[in-house]
């Protein structure tokens, strides 16, 4: 990546699985890095070695936060509604 753009050292904003990504990179070349942001971290070993239950178990945080995200919603007196003519 460093090299298509002809920067000399790493600028990286990974989200995601671009988080281990990032964090691989740094590892194998901490003298090639200016700055990395990397979004919520993965576990590298899980993600890599046990990757059923490491979904299972994301599936699971994403549903908590779906819920929350609706019932937040439901209890608001403002609700996201459809503008758009029938």
């Amino acid at each position: 990546m460093r090299q298509a753009v002809g920067d000399q050292k790493l600028t990286y904003l990974g989200y995601s699985y671009g988080t281990l990504i990032g964090a691989t990179y740094v590892n194998l070349f901490p003298n090639k890095v200016r700055a990395v942001i990397l979004d919520g971290p993965v576990d590298a070993d899980r993600r890599t070695n046990d990757r059923i239950n490491n979904k299972l178990d994301r599936a699971g945080g994403f549903e908590t936060a779906l819920a929350g995200m609706l019932t937040s919603c439901q209890s608001s007196e403002r609700h996201a509604r459809s503008t758009a003519a029938a």
